[in-house]
């Protein structure tokens, strides 16, 4: 994509793997491109700083909905692009 992705369409990107992501169990392991193409995305079509804005967008939905993805294996290894590292998903019961 020639200019990026806006605010709006990377949450509606997130939202629906947010969907996908509801669906599994917990310490699922999945990357954010796994899930992207599980979605129906072309993700060869898109470019890395898309997909790390998607990625980061993702995180953060993750966030707001109780639901962690978890990529602590990662911390502290020069491994590559964000969305190619696997996490895993653990959903957590909303504080009340």
């Amino acid at each position: 994509m020639e200019d990026g992705y806006t605010k709006e369409e990377l949450s509606e990107i997130a939202e629906k793997l947010i969907e996908i992501i509801r669906e599994y169990r917990n310490q699922t392991r999945i990357t954010t491109w796994d899930l992207l193409e599980e979605a129906g995305y072309d993700v060869w079509e898109m470019d890395d700083l898309d997909l790390i804005d998607i990625h980061y967008t993702l995180e953060e939905a993750a966030r707001k909905n109780h639901i962690i993805l978890d990529s602590s294996a990662h911390d502290g290894m020069k491994e590559g692009m964000p969305f190619h590292l696997d996490f895993v998903v653990r959903k957590q019961k909303p504080s009340e």
